[in-house]
């Protein structure tokens, strides 16, 4: 494939003014506490920036040290992430904050071997926080660094595993005199704000020198990109009232979603709606409140959210628990966005 040497000083040099002119202010944009980056960092995957800031400040005031977090439990934390998404992120945040206090007396470790052994800690995560807090020069990649430098230097995997350590090869060697910290946030921004998947490519500080864009292929790179069409799930989503309470159950401490706080619901996948209403001695009821829609990064659902009733004990079946609750339970605890969505359908 085409090389993965270093990228030229010159270059860098254009790169590095580009991001002092166009970086983004964040409220986590200059820290070095290892902590407060690697909390913005899990946040950020899959994520945008705008929805990241309130949460993180949110965070940041409930537990501003890893200790606080490490001291906390579950249901808090699940609390504070709810709207967010990818729920096992939070999930390991709390084993991560506790892992790093009992191993490391709550410092984050500065190799890249031994970040690899917190829970939810993967290359990207490693990567940032030791080049970001501690100024390593370990790469820190993720998809617009992959997607710039594919581009860059027109590189012929189609393996995403292959594309990614050439990629890291790459960021490895363009460090020069620059801090390492700030080169690998600048290769993240360019690809967050300029070479983006349809990108104008003129303004970018590479233009002149990138090999997609001297051939007119830039849509192309990454290579081995393959358009992902999800499935599509239906289902109903009861609300189940009982003197101003509503009943909610909650998922196991595994799996999708874990430990959150839903309303019961069936899926065509899972079984029938009459079994389901039969076994849970559900009663429906007349009343529908609308339809709510949410995509998950391997299928979407689509639910319609309907009135029932409870005609016996509720059996938990799937759920390792159920509680009724009021408006003000219903705020302190987390909940998945589709369920957030059908409770406001409901008027609850």
């Amino acid at each position: 494939m085409p090389g993965t040497s270093a990228i030229d000083h010159r270059a860098m040099d254009h790169l590095m003014r580009w991001f002092d002119m166009h970086q983004r202010r964040m409220p986590w944009r200059g820290e070095s506490d290892p902590y407060r980056i690697w909390i913005s960092e899990v946040m950020l995957q899959q994520t945008q920036v705008a929805t990241v800031v309130p949460y993180y400040q949110k965070w940041m005031r409930r537990f501003p040290t890893i200790h606080s977090l490490a001291e906390s439990n579950t249901e808090s934390v699940m609390e504070l992430w709810q709207g967010l998404g990818y729920y096992s992120r939070a999930g390991n945040l709390l084993l991560g904050a506790r892992y790093i206090c009992d191993q490391h007396q709550g410092h984050f470790p500065q190799t890249r071997q031994e970040a690899l052994r917190i829970p939810g800690v993967g290359e990207y995560i490693a990567g940032a926080v030791l080049s970001i807090a501690f100024n390593y020069p370990e790469p820190a990649v993720d998809g617009n660094v992959i997607r710039v430098l594919s581009r860059l230097r027109a590189i012929s995997e189609s393996s995403p595993s292959r594309i990614r350590r050439a990629v890291a090869d790459i960021v490895g060697l363009s460090y020069w005199e620059f801090e390492p910290r700030w080169v690998n946030q600048a290769w993240m921004e360019l690809g967050a704000l300029q070479c983006i998947p349809h990108p104008a490519c003129t303004p970018c500080p590479f233009a002149t020198v990138c090999m997609a864009f001297s051939t007119g292929k830039v849509a192309e790179y990454p290579l081995g990109k393959k358009k992902k069409t999800l499935p599509l799930k239906r289902g109903i989503i009861y609300i189940v009232r009982r003197d101003n309470r509503i009943l909610m159950v909650k998922r196991p401490a595994a799996g999708l979603l874990a430990n959150l706080w839903e309303l019961p619901n069936v899926f065509d996948d899972d079984q029938d709606p009459s079994s389901f209403l039969e076994r849970h001695n559900l009663t429906p009821l007349s009343v529908s409140y609308g339809t709510v829609r949410h995509a998950y990064s391997h299928f979407k659902l689509t639910c319609e959210v309907r009135a029932a009733e409870l005609s016996g004990p509720w059996q938990s079946d799937r759920w390792v628990d159920h509680r009724w609750m009021s408006n003000t339970m219903l705020a302190a605890v987390g909940k998945p966005k589709l369920h957030i969505m059908a409770l406001r359908k409901s008027g609850f």
